[in-house]
């Protein structure tokens, strides 16, 4: 069974994740804020959509207007997915923020059964839609939704700010993780470095690079840095 692709070719950020990632894959993307959990999301979301496949984008980061004015200043044009229908892209920003009262975002995303008809749903921060609502039972009740989903085939990304919930909770989420990546960077010789490191990845299908270099140049995107790997 192949993996589903989500090449562009301008970088080589698919073949450094093994020709594409698995159906069925729960796929983790982790890191502090501003450290570029979104913008890798945003790349695979518009490589996924460039090779045909469906999407559906839950968003505690930007509005509509904001999303589409963010990708297309890194040259990823959306609008005519949207406009096709193979984009669904539903912003909870900002009814998910700091002055908001708690709220069960968990019930009402599980509850929406239209989100989950894609066949890869990225959300885009998870952590921030349930660090007011979390909790021991409600999290497994999310997990086995999960599972049903990639049961079928489909595939969840799910960005996660590790400051926002429990670590138990994190630790739990990692448990049910088939790929698990971390984005770092570091400040060396006055440039910032970015990186994408692979901590897990059950059922790869082709060779993965374990860390893979990476810069965002306004108006290109995404940056293999392949020279910045150690």
């Amino acid at each position: 069974m192949n993996p589903i692709s989500f090449q562009l070719s301008r970088d080589e950020l698919n073949q450094r994740f093994g020709e594409g990632i698995p159906k069925g894959s729960i796929v983790i993307v982790e890191g502090g804020h501003g450290k570029g959990k979104s913008v890798i999301s945003q790349r695979m979301a518009y490589g996924f959509l460039s090779n045909n496949h469906t999407i559906t984008i839950v968003s505690t980061q930007h509005s509509t207007t904001d999303f589409i004015k963010q990708m297309y200043s890194i040259d990823y044009p959306v609008m005519k997915f949207m406009i096709q229908g193979a984009l669904l892209y539903i912003p909870v920003y900002p009814l998910v923020s700091e002055t908001t009262q708690p709220y069960d975002f968990l019930e009402k995303l599980m509850g929406a059964k239209a989100l989950f008809e894609s066949e890869i749903i990225i959300i885009d921060a998870l952590s921030r839609l349930i660090k007011y609502s979390a909790d021991e039972y409600k999290i497994m009740d999310l997990i086995s939704f999960f599972k049903r989903l990639t049961g079928t085939g489909k595939i969840i990304v799910l960005c996660i700010e590790p400051e926002e919930i429990d670590n138990a909770i994190l630790v739990q989420l990692h448990s049910i993780s088939d790929i698990s990546l971390t984005v770092e960077s570091k400040i060396m010789g006055g440039d910032v470095k970015c990186s994408i490191i692979i901590n897990k990845y059950n059922g790869a299908l082709a060779p993965f690079a374990k860390i893979t270099g990476f810069r965002i140049e306004p108006g290109i995107g995404f940056v293999t840095e392949i020279s910045s790997i150690s």
